[in-house]
């Protein structure tokens, strides 16, 4: 005795949807069976590129999920042709996360054929939570991103002025430093571009990074303290 047609799509959901069972799933599609999903390339629009699809859905999420039925509507607009619409929620865990699906939609055309109901066409896509009511679009999400992307940019332009603004300094510190600098061949002190004398240690210390200590090299020390040491 044949199963009650609106008894078909709750086997489909439980195979599919609760067992994650591929075989079980695909032999209830029709030879000529049709399907879209949500990710881009999930269209199939023969059977072998549906299989391939339900195949790779249920490798990559293989547990068993649980699901709830927000809405439903089942009908059977002619004798072979059944339509089973859904709204679901699903819970499934992916690499050892738990995952939610909210507001899943399904779409399934049945028809019979030699007694025997099979899907020939699957719709099933997760809406973006990214649209407003009243949005074709989402447009208020986009206009959000392009403030958050407006601020970031204004401060990534502020930090690039600065670090630029830095740079320009520490340049003209270096082109001043290795310009011919004009020194007291007597006392050593430099001319700056004023007509300012600076002792050669305040002048570079100014223009760079550089820091001075202070020694005596030995052929200063010879002529400073030679008395000293021939004493000792």
């Amino acid at each position: 005795m044949e199963d009650s047609p609106h008894r078909i799509p709750a086997d489909y959901l439980e195979k599919y949807l609760h067992d994650r069972d591929a075989s079980a799933t695909l032999s209830m599609f029709g030879p000529d069976a049709t399907c879209y999903g949500t990710g881009p390339d999930e269209v199939g629009y023969d059977l072998d590129t549906l299989e391939k699809l339900y195949r790779r859905d249920i490798e990559q999420a293989p547990e068993r999920g649980n699901y709830s039925i927000i809405r439903s509507l089942v009908r059977q607009p002619a004798e072979n042709v059944m339509v089973a619409l859904y709204e679901l929620n699903i819970s499934t865990h992916i690499l050892r996360q738990e995952v939610k699906l909210n507001f899943l939609r399904l779409s399934l055309l049945f028809v019979r054929t030699e007694g025997k109901w099979r899907i020939e066409h699957m719709h099933i896509s997760l809406p973006t939570t990214a649209h407003g009511e009243g949005e074709a679009y989402p447009i208020r999400e986009l206009e959000e991103r392009s403030k958050v992307l407006a601020r970031l940019v204004a401060e990534k332009t502020g930090e690039l002025q600065a670090a630029n603004e830095e740079l320009r300094k520490k340049i003209e510190e270096i082109k001043t430093l290795r310009g011919l600098l004009p020194i007291c061949a007597s006392c050593k002190k430099i001319r700056d571009e004023k007509g300012d004398w600076h002792q050669l240690e305040a002048y570079i210390t100014k223009r760079s990074e550089a820091k001075f200590s202070h020694g005596i090299c030995p052929e200063c020390a010879k002529k400073l303290y030679s008395r000293d040491l021939s004493r000792g």
